[in-house]
């Protein structure tokens, strides 16, 4: 799975969930481990948007804003096909950051990395889905 190579929502969306409708565990592992995870939101944003893709920009970041019992800043998002890739450094409680994921039905995969000076970095990649209790992972 090739950053770069992704030019469509089609291909995004198709690099995570095969044609069964599983989610691609390799995809979430080597997304997790992109050295410059920011970077590959750019290359998200450079995708054109969906009007339901856009939609779904507009929730996570009024979502963003809304988070209570945190401190949020360097964020990063991005949505395009069913995907979204969100990152933000953060003070505060993890849980907290976690509620992000409910800003629609969603498949949620978090990271939240703590930093030297006691900031946190939280890494998602959130796949639209109209029931989350489906989950199924392929390798």
């Amino acid at each position: 799975m090739n950053k770069s190579h992704f030019q469509s929502s089609e291909q995004l969306t198709s690099g995570f969930i095969n044609k069964d409708g599983a989610v691609s565990q390799i995809a979430l592992e080597e997304t997790f481990r992109v050295n410059d995870f920011e970077n590959f939101i750019e290359r998200i944003n450079s995708i054109e948007k969906s009007e339901d893709a856009a939609m779904r920009e507009s929730l996570l970041s009024e979502s963003l804003y809304k988070l209570e019992g945190i401190h949020v800043y360097s964020e990063s998002y991005s949505c395009a096909g069913k995907i979204c890739l969100v990152s933000f450094n953060f003070d505060g409680n993890d849980e907290s950051a976690s509620e992000l994921s409910k800003f629609t039905d969603n498949y949620s995969f978090t990271n939240i990395i703590e930093g030297e000076n006691g900031s946190k970095q939280f890494r998602a990649v959130y796949i639209e889905t109209d029931d989350p209790s489906t989950l199924s992972l392929s390798y």
